[in-house]
């Protein structure tokens, strides 16, 4: 769920490396329909005067290796911070996610809501590509 935190960095073995947990302030999923079963997820981070959205692709995986070794039943807990964008305000980053084709998973159908990536967040930005920050996917508003 996002917000989830694990209390420590356990390695349960020398060849296991466990990300750090990235502490979300985010209760409501937004998902991007992509093509058919591929979706983009995000979500909103309000934290004092910085307003972020993160972004996560389907099932919380990264595209590129992270560098991280999970057991099969872990990688189930743990989903990737894939990309990010900062906003002025709350209201910017909603209007900025409609308008690229975000829509709240609250106000979809089930479908949505049974796919939404869950677990704990890890920062993978390092190893993503930057789907939105830098490889152009990101329509900016235009502000009149």
């Amino acid at each position: 769920m996002v917000g989830d935190t694990l209390s420590t960095n356990q390695v349960t073995s020398p060849m296991e490396k466990k990300p750090t947990p990235f502490a979300l302030n985010a209760t409501e999923w937004w998902v991007k329909p992509l093509a058919m079963l591929e979706h983009n997820w995000a979500v909103i981070d309000e934290k004092s005067q910085l307003v972020t959205v993160y972004f996560f692709h389907d099932g919380g995986t990264t595209k590129n290796p992270s560098g991280f070794t999970f057991r099969s039943k872990d990688s189930e807990r743990y989903i990737a911070i894939v990309d990010s964008l900062s906003f002025q305000s709350f209201s910017q980053a909603q209007l900025a996610l409609v308008d690229n084709g975000f829509r709240k998973v609250a106000e979809t159908d089930d479908f949505f809501t049974a796919r939404q990536p869950t677990g704990t967040a890890f920062d993978a930005r390092q190893t993503e590509p930057g789907i939105y920050s830098k490889q152009g996917y990101w329509i900016p508003q235009i502000v009149s």
